[in-house]
């Protein structure tokens, strides 16, 4: 139950707050006054999208902000629990929306996120809007209620769920079949192209290191010529390493009269070493960069082969090549799958279909037995809203194949007095009916949900006199046993509140306040006359308040 709502910088109004307490709460005033308003200061606490422009005051932050009562049930404990927020009987929900259009949530001071909001709000109030009515036009609306009244709204999802992913195994498999043969052409282009790369056996780094090795074949003979030069250099006779042996030999006799000669005779022999040495390394090369005519045309070739698939594969180098190469690999892979998955599908099929069967046949037998208690709840409903003979029944027709709704089609069938027989609700039904048939539907499935508050948005449209005080009477026996809110413009539905609020507009600025007992005598009696307040108008309303 909502226990207060605070309002700030929201709109027409700059600051309000509320207190509300059980039963019967009516809300009236003139068109354009702001009952709206009100409303939409709901809609944000219920997580309903949110603009900046709505703010007054825009260097503000706007407010909306509701207490509630909750009762020590089950259902919210363990949703609480789940969202790892403290429960606790006063729940104060508040939304703040700032001017740079961010907003804030926030459930008993912890931070949550608009989805935590909604849910909270879904299972604290319903509000039923202007143009509501028009849902019981709608097909899915209806068998939605009928699924809430039969405690089937699990149920009814999971038979969704498993008939659309059947649904979609069955689209991807008579894809496959329609497009085997492009598979296939697809295929084996993949199996070539992934045949004539790996058919190189190309390495990684490869292509550098054979680029170089034909670039050295390609220099053998200069190579060769330019090695043997400094080998004759070094080592031919009378050369370099001859030449420093024979150093050797004439330092050898200044040993008596040169105390350095032993140093001397130490760097001569190393530095022969060394040349010797290097003269046994460029030997070496010389036979390594001999030419090779054969390998040069093999690496020209290999080299030729590599650089012949980039260009045919648009690759601007060897990383790329081995990406696309991969690609390739995963493709072919996915595809080979789709062969194997055509079998996997055909079970899969198999048995969800199975469960189909099974859920549609629970589905069946809840929403049947429910249907039949429901023409029952409904019966003594419509003669207290002056349909006195009408009466509304659900028939089942089975379908030839199911939908996602279930097996078969169901149809909401009514008839406003006896001589005409039943008909689809939304081609015979007034607005006038409407009204007051959505009036029972929200009803009974509040006291399904055990919802403690139901808010309406003129249900009263299409209805006025004797009907207007029937559906009144209706709500305030239907707050005795939870909080209902309802903005309206009939005197015969606002006379029955327990306590009357007004929306007014002051000075271009919107103000909502209770109305004391004398008030409410003037606030009738304005709704009952044309213009101008009349004594017999001031008359009625204290009738209407006091019908005993």
């Amino acid at each position: 139950m909502i226990h207060e709502l605070y309002i700030s910088n929201y709109a027409l109004i700059q600051e309000a707050k509320l207190n509300f307490s059980d039963g019967f709460h009516v809300f009236t005033g003139e068109t354009g006054a702001g009952k709206s308003i009100f409303l939409g200061a709901l809609g944000l606490v219920m997580g309903k999208r949110a603009d900046p422009s709505i703010l007054i005051d825009k260097e503000k932050k706007c407010i909306s902000e509701l207490i509630f009562h909750l009762e020590d049930s089950e259902p919210l404990k363990t949703w609480f629990f789940e969202q790892e927020l403290d429960f606790d009987a006063t729940c104060i929900v508040r939304r703040e929306i700032w001017p740079n259009g961010k907003s804030r949530a926030f459930i008993n001071d912890s931070p949550v996120n608009l989805n935590q909001l909604k849910d909270l709000a879904d299972q604290l109030l319903d509000i039923h809007g202007q143009h509501e009515n028009l849902a019981l036009k709608n097909k899915n609306y209806k068998i939605n209620w009928l699924d809430c009244i039969a405690d089937a709204e699990s149920l009814a999802q999971e038979f969704a769920i498993a008939f659309a992913y059947r649904n979609k195994l069955q689209q991807q498999k008579e894809n496959y079949l329609n497009d085997k043969a492009n598979h296939q052409r697809k295929l084996d282009f993949l199996n070539f192209q992934l045949a004539e790369w790996q058919a190189l056996k190309w390495q990684i780094g490869e292509h550098e290191m054979i680029e170089a090795k034909v670039q050295q074949l390609q220099q053998a003979e200069s190579l060769q010529l330019s090695l043997r030069n400094l080998l004759e250099f070094l080592l031919e006779e009378n050369h370099i390493v001859d030449e420093l042996k024979k150093a050797g030999h004439l330092a050898q006799k200044l040993n008596p009269f040169v105390s350095s000669t032993l140093d001397l005779l130490n760097r001569l022999e190393t530095a022969r070493i060394d040349l010797a040495d290097l003269g046994q390394e460029l030997q070496r090369l010389e036979d390594e960069f001999s030419p090779d005519p054969i390998k040069l045309e093999q690496g020209k070739e290999r080299l030729n082969a590599f650089l012949t698939l980039l260009r045919k594969h648009q690759c601007q180098d060897e990383k790329e090549m081995f990406f696309k190469a991969e690609q390739w690999l995963t493709e072919k892979n996915e595809l080979e799958n789709l062969e194997m998955a055509q079998l996997g599908w055909e079970t899969e099929i198999e048995s969800w279909t199975k469960r189909i069967a099974e859920l549609g046949i629970s589905l069946t037998e809840s929403r049947k037995k429910a249907a039949a208690n429901i023409e029952h709840l409904i019966a003594p409903l419509l003669p207290e809203l002056g349909l006195e003979e009408a009466r509304i029944q659900i028939d089942f027709n089975p379908l030839p194949e199911p939908n996602i709704l279930g097996f078969e089609d169901i149809q909401f069938l009514y008839s406003p007095h006896a001589k005409l027989p039943p008909k689809p609700l939304e081609q015979i039904a007034s607005g006038g009916e409407l009204s007051r048939i959505m009036l029972i539907f929200k009803l009974l499935a509040a006291q399904k949900k055990a919802q403690p508050t139901l808010i309406f948005d003129e249900i009263d449209t299409g209805i006025s006199g004797k009907i207007a005080g029937k559906m009144g009477t209706l709500l305030a026996d239907s707050g005795n046993s939870m909080q209902i809110m309802a903005i309206t413009h009939l005197p015969q539905i606002a006379s029955k509140g327990k306590r009357h609020f007004k929306v007014e507009k002051i000075q271009g600025t919107t103000r909502i306040r209770e109305l004391t007992y004398h008030e409410r005598i003037e606030e009738l009696a304005g709704m009952l006359s044309a213009e101008v307040t009349t004594e017999n108008a001031l008359e009625h309303a204290r009738e209407l308040l006091n019908p005993n």
